[in-house]
């Protein structure tokens, strides 16, 4: 299962992905994969996670809005 894009023109690839794939430029094992990709998953997770808490902060809102809203 592929992912679908909606142009047809091919998409040249941005610096970090050219960065990681020079940096990758040699067999990984699964176990190494696997690492990279916890390693990745785990940076971006802390940026949303910080991107996050300043828009709540900016917008004044509160874990207790946001529980009200799952009620």
């Amino acid at each position: 299962m592929g992912v679908s894009h909606s142009s047809t023109a091919p998409r040249s690839l941005n610096p970090v992905q050219l960065m990681l794939l020079k940096l990758f430029d040699r067999d990984l094992s699964e176990h190494e994969i696997n690492e990279v990709r916890e390693l990745l998953l785990n940076y971006l997770d802390a940026k949303l996670q910080k991107q996050v808490a300043i828009d709540m902060a900016n917008k004044k809102i509160t874990q207790k809005d946001l529980d009200n809203l799952l009620k």
